[in-house]
């Protein structure tokens, strides 16, 4: 097949590389992407657009200047349009998508952006005449330009609503109208973010887009269909454990748009400016996983992950955060389910999936023994259970409200329960309460750890009146508490920081703590904070040894050196609300609405998916073979209201 006329065809490339909400980033890479892609489109040995026919915009924006430039290249595109766009997206609570421009409100996704529908619209009707559209979108959320979950295959209604074609004509030359239409191809699917690797040129996405287009695929011929392109780039992505692009072709589009192969043609380029054949290093560099990191964009020590559609790494309102996580409401979740690597327990369950359900009331935490005979499960009521046949031992005793968190100490004698107004110090083995540590006034105790040697206990919590009607607590302030076990004395306290997770380091000299603006290190000796260069919500904190931390959030999961206070890896790159790491440092499982999933923290790729059902908390049996979930729709970390999901407790054979 035939590369399309670029004498009839015209581009639109946008990147944004500013913006001035202090919740969006910049970035300069989205606006790299669209000048490069302008200059390979350009090249007779890609396509050979001239230069009059590609419009590129990168600075001081407005939707009026996008959709100035796109109806005045559709109406005089009758081969190829194509349109781009790089930068930040939103979306409201109807699933709808927003391209961010330089002036956008990242808590009103309706300000200062541009309505995907509204540039979907523009595209149809003034470029009517183009025998075919091609609009690629690299930015967060990005999949819902085809108006589908995640879970679905499109149809031909959903493809209609990406691009709708009102003027295909009954029959081309040869009585076949097929090859007419749009294409559709996002850097990620609905619920997830696209993102920028720290030093990288380009956004993932694009930048395999660029490497596809400056290398060429060698052997797939002289001409490359857009369908083989997003297929090299899904795969390389895939590879990478990033966000898996979509691609939504209306009609035979997909292997219509074609480009030439430079791999197929590198002995014998077509004539075109040396300048625009030139192939800088750096746009063939390969970004490998682990190298992927998220810190704060004003920390130029340690660049973060800039993403381009949602970018945590600044501080946010709650609200914020809530407006632009509410939406996932209508996504489908799938039951729970067994994933590659995970070998079934059929001593355990006649369940096809491989799982064992203990039970189906909402429980918030759960945690095993350090002998691993006992699992406490704690939430709507409060068990004991064997670890191994997961039958119950004994129900807590109902003398503490609204138990929502819980954690054995190491030497096994005793278990703490945070809840309501007190911790509360129980027996292994009958749940009866020990001792009871006192709380200040009206305080909801969250979270609760051990120290290494079971002498102290770090908790944290929130002003119970200052609890919203959604169940979120706001401001909340002496949260932070490292109490003596034996004699319940305050051994410190804080004022700075509302703590929602904390963790001890293994050498018991630092507390890890986090909220939804950040993570922070307690210095136990030294009695204060020093603040990890992170501003996204943390749901979760995990040491893994006594310098590597793992932090999970709204950004995924990342591994952090506690030490230089720099990330070494991402892994996750979704929400993620739990994770747990088994005792030998090689395996970490992480939970959130999209599931669970297990990763070789060796290899930081996944091995495996439990499943797709929201996931509050985890915890791994001492001996790293078992698996515990848990799930609440009361859990304080459910940020995406009104998904529907499966309340309980699960247990997973994983080796």
């Amino acid at each position: 097949m035939t590369v399309p006329d670029p004498s009839a065809s015209r581009a639109v490339l946008v990147g944004v590389n500013a913006y001035t909400h202090p919740d969006l980033a910049p970035l300069p890479a989205a606006a790299a992407a669209a000048k490069r892609l302008a200059t390979l489109l350009q090249d007779p040995t890609v396509w050979g657009l001239p230069d009059d026919h590609v419009a590129v915009l990168d600075t001081n924006i407005s939707a009026e200047d996008i959709l100035g430039a796109v109806r005045d290249a559709a109406r005089a595109a009758t081969g190829t349009l194509v349109v781009y766009f790089a930068g930040h997206g939103l979306r409201d609570r109807d699933e709808r998508l927003y391209l961010a421009l330089p002036d956008a409100d990242a808590d009103h996704p309706q300000i200062g952006t541009l309505s995907y529908l509204t540039l979907r619209d523009v595209m149809r009707q003034a470029g009517y005449r183009a025998r075919y559209r091609l609009l690629v979108l690299d930015c967060c959320y990005s999949g819902l330009a085809g108006g589908m979950d995640a879970s679905t295959v499109p149809s031909r209604s959903d493809l209609a609503r990406a691009l709708n074609e009102p003027h295909i004509p009954a029959h081309d030359a040869d009585g076949d109208a097929d090859d007419y239409g749009n294409l559709v191809l996002t850097s990620a699917p609905p619920t997830q973010r696209s993102f920028v690797q720290p030093g990288a040129d380009y956004p993932e996405f694009t930048g395999e887009l660029i490497n596809v287009l400056n290398e060429g695929i060698p052997g797939a011929g002289p001409s490359l269909s857009m369908d083989r392109v997003w297929r090299r780039i899904r795969a390389r992505l895939r590879e990478q454990g990033s966000p898996e692009p979509q691609q939504f072709a209306q009609n035979t589009v997909a292997q219509q748009i074609r480009f030439h192969n430079r791999a197929a043609a590198k002995t014998a380029r077509p004539p075109g400016p040396a300048s625009a054949m030139a192939d800088p290093p750096t746009e063939t560099r390969r970004h490998e996983p682990t190298a992927r990191q998220a810190t704060p964009p004003s920390q130029p020590s340690a660049p973060d992950r800039a993403e381009p559609t949602h970018q945590p790494e600044t501080p946010r309102t709650r609200k914020g955060v809530r407006r632009r996580t509410l939406v996932l409401g209508m996504l489908a979740v799938a039951g729970p389910g067994v994933g590659a690597g995970v070998k079934l327990w059929p001593k355990f369950t006649t369940e096809t999936s491989g799982t064992k359900k203990l039970t189906g009331s909402g429980t918030a935490e759960v945690a095993f023994s350090p002998d691993g005979k006992t699992l406490v499960r704690v939430g709507s009521d409060s068990q004991l259970r064997d670890a191994v046949t997961g039958e119950s031992i004994a129900d807590l005793p109902s003398d503490q409200n609204s138990i929502g968190s819980v954690a054995f100490s190491p030497d096994g004698k005793i278990f703490a329960t945070g809840g309501y107004f007190d911790v509360r110090l129980r027996d292994s083995v009958t749940g009866v309460t020990v001792t009871e540590l006192s709380a200040p006034q009206q305080f909801d105790i969250r979270p609760v750890a051990f120290s290494p040697d079971s002498k102290m206990l770090a908790c944290g919590g929130a002003k119970a009146g200052m609890v919203d009607d959604s169940g979120n607590a706001e401001d909340r302030k002496d949260a932070f508490r490292l109490l003596d076990v034996t004699t319940g004395n305050v051994i410190a306290t804080s004022t700075k920081h509302d703590v929602q997770a904390v963790a001890f380091s293994p050498d018991g000299k630092t507390v890890a703590c986090a909220n939804d603006h950040g993570c922070w290190l307690w210095d136990v000796a030294g009695q204060h904070f020093t603040a990890l260069p992170v501003s996204e919500w943390t749901h979760a904190v995990a040491f893994i040894s006594h310098s590597k931390l793992m932090t999970s959030g709204s950004g995924g999961s990342r591994l952090w050196d506690t030490t230089t206070r720099r990330i070494i890896a991402t892994l996750a790159t979704g929400e993620t609300y739990t994770m747990a790491v088994t005792s030998d440092g090689k395996t970490l499982a992480t939970g959130g609405p999209d599931g669970v999933r297990l990763w070789d923290l060796a290899t930081r790729r996944t091995t495996g998916t439990l499943t797709g059902n929201t996931t509050h908390s985890l915890a791994f049996s001492p001996d790293g073979g078992t698996l515990a979930g848990a799930t609440s729709k009361e859990s304080s970390k459910n940020t995406h209201f009104g998904v529907p999901y499966d309340d309980g407790c699960w247990l997973w054979k994983v080796s």
